[in-house]
């Protein structure tokens, strides 16, 4: 691996000191973007159709709940992180302010005590390159297991060791580079995980616990789906998970997923959100977010960027958020294409959830904060 610098602002002292210029810039900015689809211009930012600041020049100017800047993040689906034309990756770098390095999981452990770290590795430098901070998904998920491992008949001390071992080289490598990981990914999804059934619940304890000894200043997330609204049945797993876990200090932070919801299950409502992220006593991140276009309605795309500007909202009415991660850019390489999840089209066209996600960002910087407390960013 080259050598991974620490360009990002974790852990250092940032003071938000704001020109005359400055101030008049962003408090125009918080005045226009009342109207969706602003019309101001960015002078640097030129590799899209955007109009308007992009969205991490906004982010910057927030100091969430937790005195921390507030992260407005991407995750690259596989199609936009290797476009040939960088597109996508221009794009990310212009308008993210952090980065999800996926996956830091085991299906980098090609082998016994064997590592294989290119991706990762790769996505890593190119967030640096954007001076954006990074968010580690996933270190352990039941769903990503090699077959060495899965079929190799280890005992359940030795799958504890393997844990371990994989714990303690990922987060060697990144340290003091990636500062946020979530450590457990998805726990007893669909009633079943495999590492629960071989190796008991505890391994979630195991992982947090070693995941803290490797790298104590690092940011410790537990992470699943559905656990958004009170009445999935991944709340209570989650709510229960994070209670235990809580009692023993070894999780920094929930992961809420938010992602799509079909036709089938009803959007819930920003007064179903909020309670239920308050619920769970620590600072909440939104992991993966995207929402669905539904062809029954009658402006399919407005009524995606009007659900996405209220699950925005909600997270920061909460007052437990302070980021929140867009699961990929472009509706042709999600992971559901028919549903059109995305923030550009399939001609890279700029839809009109991004310029919800703009006005919310806009109607939430923190002049006040900015323009005259030095702060401490740990994340």
């Amino acid at each position: 691996m080259r050598k991974v610098g620490t360009r990002d602002n974790y852990g250092q002292r940032r003071k938000q000191a704001l020109s005359r210029r400055d101030f008049l810039k962003v408090s125009g900015i918080a005045v226009a973007s009342t109207i969706l689809k602003s019309q101001i211009t960015y002078s640097n930012f030129e590799n899209s159709d955007t109009s308007g600041p992009p969205l991490r020049y906004l982010a910057d100017r927030i100091i969430g709940p937790y005195e921390r800047l507030f992260r407005i993040g991407t995750y690259l689906e596989p199609g936009e992180l290797w476009d040939p034309t960088g597109f996508h990756e221009a794009f990310a770098g212009e308008q993210f302010n952090s980065r999800v390095i996926s996956n830091v999981g085991l299906s980098n452990y090609v082998g016994p005590n064997q590592w294989d770290f290119w991706w990762p590795d790769e996505v890593v430098l190119r967030a640096q390159a954007a001076n954006q901070s990074m968010f580690a998904h996933h270190l352990i998920w039941h769903l990503d297991i090699p077959d060495w491992i899965k079929n190799g008949g280890y005992s359940r001390a030795e799958l504890i060791t393997i844990i371990e071992n994989h714990i303690t080289t990922a987060m060697t490598r990144y340290k003091g580079v990636i500062r946020g990981y979530v450590v457990v990914n998805e726990h007893f999804l669909d009633d079943y995980d495999w590492f629960q059934a071989n190796i008991g619940p505890d391994y979630l304890d195991i992982a947090f616990e070693k995941a803290r000894q490797v790298d104590p200043d690092a940011f410790l997330i537990y992470n699943h789906f559905n656990n958004h609204v009170s009445y999935h049945p991944e709340y209570t797993i989650t709510l229960n998970d994070v209670n235990h876990l809580k009692s023993g200090g070894l999780v920094d932070g929930v992961g809420v997923q938010f992602h799509h919801w079909s036709p089938e299950r009803p959007r819930p409502t920003k007064q179903e959100v909020i309670p239920t992220l308050q619920s769970y006593g620590l600072p909440v991140w939104i992991t993966e977010f995207d929402v669905f276009q539904n062809p029954e309605e009658i402006d399919p795309e407005q009524e995606q960027a009007a659900q996405t500007k209220a699950m925005l909202e909600a997270a920061f009415e909460s007052g437990v958020c302070d980021y929140f991660n867009i699961w990929g850019l472009n509706d042709k390489y999600s992971y559901a294409p028919e549903q059109k999840l995305g923030i550009l089209d399939e001609n890279n066209r700029v839809k009109l959830n991004y310029y919800a996600i703009q006005q919310v960002l806009a109607d939430n910087i923190t002049l006040v904060h900015d323009a005259f407390f030095p702060l401490i960013t740990k994340y």
